[in-house]
């Protein structure tokens, strides 16, 4: 489902918006199932015509089809893609194969992974979802929810199963992770199986570094991309083989394999399956079933750090509450030592965090807890507290015809760069750049004169120094 799938994209992508998308009627007489042993399928860039998938059930060599389905949110499908089918092309497609005893692994192709999360050469390639992980997570809510309206439309049954394809990006993507959790949570609690394909390297590699997670918030299977030609399904590394173990697995053993089967032939990516599909009527029920809720919290949103004196405050937006489970608190994580503070009150906003150097740069995220567990990381914010300058030390004076210099040391910054001194000679007021160390002040008359001089920065001004009081003689 990589390569040629991000050139041609995917099986099945329409970009009709969900007015366009007219639900049939019940088309296909299919229920969810998992076979009794592993079989043979393949999903192709192009969907088949009738006589191809009648010449290759009858030669008994493959069992099971890929289906993408029509993706009705605006924006978010591979728009790479050179098939637009429809729910109105797919829908008797889908009938036709469940009659003639095929199984249908349905699959999703919608947002992927953030530009910030993925090589440079593969930014830009599909449609991103957003980097923040709150807003991903709805995200993952709403693909879910589009996933549910699309397997109605092509005629699939209630509490089929659906695959997300996630295709590679850099592992430890915070976003997606938020996004396949509420994937997965979305359609656990309507009923439904939520499947994930993908890499090992990246979206198995996540989905492992989150098994101790609630199982709601888990797809129910996983398909990963090992091409190793194996009809084998354990030895896949990362994922352990007692998890995901029980008919749920589907591993895509071989990509963009020509075979002929019945004089017909076809380019096809090869998959064992032994996880969740769509059978024909008569098909076994499955083993597998949807994990009930509650789960883990959505991720705060709009997380912000303001720097403070030897101290920072962040601040986040509550994430929706689930009334099953309740926010009941938030967990904030000092991302550059791993210390963490934990505040028991479901409507704080913020925490304000002290004991910090000035100077120093750090890193906060953001958790909501509740009595399941903890949401994913918020989006990272970074902060360096700052004070004002400290005081600049006594300054020296020297007076000439008229005139008075003054020079002075450069004070200590505090944390945030010195932008500039204000120099003070009387009722006259000099600002200066941060490289001066002296400044003369002329057309002066006789008299005595108070001196100061205070540095400023992004954050203030610090303190004034002493005060040099000088007497001037002579005229201009």
């Amino acid at each position: 489902m990589r390569g040629r799938r991000r050139a041609a994209a995917a099986v099945v992508l329409a970009i009709a918006s969900a007015a366009l998308l007219v639900r049939s009627p019940a088309l296909a007489e299919g229920v969810t199932t998992t076979p009794s042993q592993p079989i043979m399928g393949f999903d192709t860039a192009k969907l088949p015509g009738q006589d191809a998938m009648d010449a290759w059930k009858a030669s008994g060599a493959y069992s099971a089809v890929g289906l993408y389905l029509p993706i009705g949110i605006p924006n978010s499908d591979d728009r790479h893609s050179t098939y637009r089918y429809t729910a109105s092309t797919l829908a008797p497609w889908v009938s036709a194969q469940l009659d003639n005893g095929w199984s249908i692994l349905p699959l999703y192709l919608g947002l992927q992974a953030p530009n910030e999360c993925q090589p440079k050469a593969r930014q830009h390639v599909f449609w991103a979802m957003s980097p923040d992980p709150a807003q991903a997570y709805a995200q993952g809510v709403a693909a879910a929810d589009d996933a549910i309206t699309s397997l109605g439309d092509v005629g699939l049954p209630s509490g089929a199963p659906v695959y997300y394809d996630m295709e590679s990006y850099n592992s430890g993507c915070t976003a997606v992770q938020a996004f396949l959790g509420a994937w997965s949570a979305e359609l656990n609690a309507k009923g439904y199986l939520a499947g994930v394909y993908g890499s090992r390297g990246s979206t198995m590699a996540d989905l492992v570094a989150r098994l101790d997670q609630p199982a709601c918030s888990l797809p129910s299977a996983v398909w990963p991309a090992q091409y190793d030609g194996k009809t084998t399904m354990t030895g896949i590394s990362p994922i352990p083989d007692d998890a995901w173990s029980d008919s749920q697995r589907v591993k895509q053993m071989a990509a963009n394999k020509t075979e002929t089967h019945g004089g017909v032939q076809m380019t096809v990516d090869v998959n064992v399956v032994d996880g969740p599909v769509v059978g024909p009527a008569s098909s076994p029920a499955p083993s597998v079933t949807p994990v009930a809720g509650p789960c883990i919290p959505a991720p705060p949103g709009g997380v912000l750090a303001a720097r403070r004196n030897r101290s920072a405050t962040v601040s986040w937006t509550a994430p929706p509450s689930d009334p099953a489970s309740p926010v009941t608190g938030y967990l904030v994580t000092d991302l550059t030592s791993g210390a963490t503070h934990t505040i028991d009150h479901p409507t704080a906003t913020s925490l304000r965090l002290g004991g910090l150097a000035n100077g120093t740069t750090y890193s906060y995220a953001v958790s909501a807890l509740n009595a399941v567990g903890a949401s994913v990381h918020s989006a990272t914010v970074t902060v360096t507290p700052a004070g004002a300058p400290k005081r600049v030390a006594k300054p020296t004076v020297t007076t000439g015809r008229g005139s008075i210099t003054v020079r002075w040391r450069p004070a200590a910054a505090n944390g945030s760069r010195i932008t500039g001194y204000r120099v003070s000679v009387g009722s006259h007021r000099l600002t200066v750049g941060a490289g001066k160390r002296s400044a003369t002040v002329k057309g002066l008359r006789p008299g005595t004169f108070r001196v100061t001089v205070t540095a400023v920065n992004a954050v203030g001004a610090g303190p004034a120094s002493p005060a040099v009081r000088v007497r001037l003689r002579s005229r201009p």
